[in-house]
């Protein structure tokens, strides 16, 4: 699957619940505008089948004060699924990677990721592969985790 069947960034924060992808103020008016604290982006890359993202937004009200609520969503092609989070393991996981660690392994075919994630002092990418690592082994078992556990029994919000 090419990356251009995937759903735009922009597509997927709308369908998340935000203007478009960007950390910081989204205002709606009538009271309901929208502080983005942190966003987070995966796209799972198996070698022989089709990709698919997940994503994540921490967010709230425009004041100091205001609770935040926290939303995922799964996405392949035309299809999504939108699913509200008490905890964030992704984000947790995405938090604790070391991103200069020294490894001599090298990766041929399996499942690779390219991660993205956006914070108003901090926007990073990177992209690891059958992870070794514990923290990315981490991350990949809270992906996968997200998608099997999360979605079947989740409450569908818009």
């Amino acid at each position: 699957m090419q990356p251009s069947s995937l759903p735009q960034p922009d597509v997927i924060a709308q369908l998340l619940g935000i203007k478009d992808w960007r950390v910081g103020a989204h205002r709606f008016g009538a009271g309901r505008d929208l502080w983005v604290h942190t966003l987070w982006w995966v796209e799972v890359e198996p070698s022989f089948h089709a990709h698919w993202i997940m994503a994540g937004v921490c967010a709230g009200n425009w004041r100091p004060d205001a609770p935040v609520w926290q939303k995922a969503i799964m996405a392949q092609g035309e299809a999504s699924e939108v699913i509200e989070l008490e905890e964030d393991r992704v984000a947790e996981a995405i938090n604790t990677i070391p991103l200069l660690h020294a490894s001599m392994g090298m990766c041929l075919d399996g499942v690779g990721y390219r991660v993205h994630t956006e914070t108003v002092p901090l926007l990073a990418e990177f992209r690891f592969w059958n992870p070794e690592l514990p923290q990315l082994v981490c991350l990949e078992r809270h992906c996968w985790s997200s998608v099997s556990e999360s979605l079947p029994a989740a409450r569908h919000v818009s």
